[in-house]
C-alpha cells in the first residue's frame, strides 16, 4: 500500500474508538479518502450503534467482501484493536489528530480543484505548519504603537465583533456598550423562570442586524419549539396563538430572521463538552456564526468520570471560554445555566447561586441572572429582576421586568412593580 493509503487507513481506524467516533462522526462524510479501504472502513463505522467497539469478526467479514486481502484486513484490524482501548486524556488527542487531518485535507482538496497538482504533499505540509505551530500561536503584540481606532477597524475584519444586546440593563454594564467576541456569558436562572426566553430575545435581535447564531440545545426542546417561540417574539403574538396556527405567523420577516439562526439538537448527555467542541469548531466552515448559544450546561454528559460536578464545571467554562476565542473564527458564547435549588424563589439572584460557581467564575466574562419571587402574584404576573453580579469589564446592573405572553422581556420602574404586584386580581 502507497504511504498515503496507509496514513488514511490509520485515520479511518481512529473510528474504532466509540468516543472518537461520535465526536467526528458530523464531519466524516465530507472528507475525499483516497484510500477506497479508508472509504469502505468509514463506511461500515458509519453504521454502528455509537457505543459499540468494532466487532473484529464483523469487520473481517465486511471487508473480505470487498476483495482486499489478508495482509490489508489484517493491518486494519491491528489499528481498530489499537485505537479501540484507548482512554483518558489520549481520547481528546485522537480526536485533535483527526481533526488535523481533516484540515489536511480540505487543503488538498482545494489545491487539487485548482490543479495545483505540483508538490502538493509539502504544500499541505508547510500549511498546516503555519495554522498549528507558526508565529500565529505567539499572539504577541506591541500595544505602544496601536491606537484604539486602529483597533476598532481591525476587528471590522473578523465581522461583528462588538454586538449590541437587546437589553438596555446589559448595554449600561458593559464599558463599551457592547458585547464582545471572545467572551462568555452565563444566563442562570432556575427551570421555567425565563433563561432560555432572555436568549431568544436576544438571539432574535442580533438577527435581525445580521447576525448569526448557532444554538446548542441540549434537552427536552425540539424544532418546533424554536420556530414557535422565535416567531412570537418577532411577530409579538402570544405563543399559544402562534402554537395553534404556526403557518399564519411564518411569513416573510420570520424567516428573513431564521435565516441567520441554526440550531443543533441533541438529548440530554448525549454529548460531553469536548464532542460539542468538535461539532461547533467544524460547523463554522459552513456556517460561520458570530454568536454561539449553548442551553443548558447542566445537559451536557460527563466527560471525565471520576472528578466530580466542581470538577466538571471547571472544565466544561474553561472548554467553552476556548470556543469562544477560537483563532478562526472568534465568537460571543453564551452558555445557559441552572442556579442552586437553595435559590430559587429568589428575586436578586447573586453571582455565587450558580452551580459549581468558583470553578465557572474564573472562565466567565460576564453573569446575567434572571429571579422571580415563589409568592403567588410574581409567578402569575411573571414580574422579577435580572441581575448582573458579575462583570469583567463594566459594572453591576439591575433591571426590574415582566415577561409577557409573547416572550418578551418588558422593562419596568420600581414603581410599576410595586403596582402590578399590588393588584388584587390575577392577569
Amino acid at each position: 500500500m502507497a504511504v498515503d493509503n496507509l496514513r488514511e487507513i490509520d485515520y479511518a481506524a481512529i473510528m474504532g474508538h466509540p468516543k472518537v467516533r461520535g465526536a467526528i462522526r458530523p464531519i466524516i462524510n465530507t472528507i475525499d479518502w483516497r484510500s477506497p479501504l479508508a472509504t469502505d472502513i468509514c463506511s461500515h463505522m458509519l453504521t454502528m450503534d455509537p457505543s459499540q467497539t468494532p466487532e473484529p469478526g464483523s469487520v473481517r467479514a465486511v471487508l473480505m467482501l470487498k476483495d482486499y486481502n489478508e495482509d490489508e484486513i489484517d493491518f486494519v484490524l491491528t489499528k481498530i484493536e489499537e485505537y479501540a482501548h484507548i482512554d483518558g486524556g489520549q481520547t481528546d488527542s485522537l480526536i485533535h489528530l483527526f481533526e488535523e487531518f481533516y484540515k489536511k485535507s480540505i487543503v488538498r482538496s482545494a489545491l487539487e480543484r485548482y490543479h495545483v497538482d505540483k508538490n502538493i504533499n509539502e504544500l499541505c505540509a508547510k500549511l498546516a505548519t503555519v495554522t498549528t505551530s507558526g508565529l500565529g500561536n505567539f499572539n504577541i503584540h506591541d500595544l505602544s504603537l496601536m491606537t484604539y481606532d486602529e483597533f476598532l477597524k481591525e476587528q471590522e475584519h473578523t465581522g461583528a465583533h462588538f454586538i449590541p444586546s437587546a437589553f438596555k440593563v446589559c448595554t449600561e454594564s458593559m464599558a463599551h456598550g457592547y458585547y464582545t467576541k471572545g467572551n462568555l456569558v452565563q444566563v442562570a436562572a432556575e427551570s421555567g423562570v425565563g433563561k432560555t426566553m432572555f436568549l431568544m430575545n436576544e438571539v432574535v435581535h442580533f438577527a435581525r442586524l445580521g447576525i448569526k447564531t448557532l444554538w446548542v440545545a441540549l434537552g427536552d426542546m425540539n424544532k418546533d419549539d424554536f420556530m414557535i417561540r422565535l416567531a412570537s417574539i418577532i411577530k409579538d403574538v402570544p405563543i399559544n396563538e402562534v402554537t395553534l396556527s404556526p403557518d399564519k405567523y411564518k411569513d416573510d420577516e420570520v424567516n428573513e430572521i431564521l435565516s441567520h439562526i441554526r440550531v443543533m439538537l441533541y438529548a440530554a448527555e448525549e454529548i460531553d463538552i469536548y464532542t460539542l467542541k468538535t461539532y461547533v469548531t467544524n460547523v463554522v466552515y459552513e456556517f460561520p456564526y458570530d454568536v454561539l448559544v449553548v442551553d443548558y450546561d447542566g445537559n451536557l454528559a460527563e466527560s471525565s468520570p471520576g472528578k466530580g460536578m466542581y470538577e466538571e464545571g471547571g472544565i466544561i467554562y474553561n472548554t467553552l471560554a476556548g470556543i469562544s476565542r477560537f483563532r478562526e473564527n472568534p465568537c460571543l458564547a453564551f452558555v445557559g445555566s441552572q442556579t442552586k435549588i437553595m435559590w430559587w424563589g429568589h428575586e436578586i439572584v447573586p453571582k455565587e447561586a450558580s452551580a459549581e460557581s468558583s470553578k465557572k467564575q474564573h472562565a466567565l466574562d460576564m453573569q446575567i441572572t434572571i429571579g422571580i419571587k415563589s409568592d403567588e402574584v410574581c409567578r402569575e404576573r411573571k414580574i422579577g429582576t435580572i441581575n448582573i453580579p458579575k462583570q469583567r469589564r463594566g459594572e453591576t446592573k439591575m433591571m426590574k421586568f415582566q415577561l409577557t405572553t409573547t416572550g418578551r422581556f418588558r422593562e419596568i420602574s420600581t414603581a410599576e412593580y410595586q403596582m402590578i404586584r399590588s393588584k388584587s386580581d390575577l392577569v
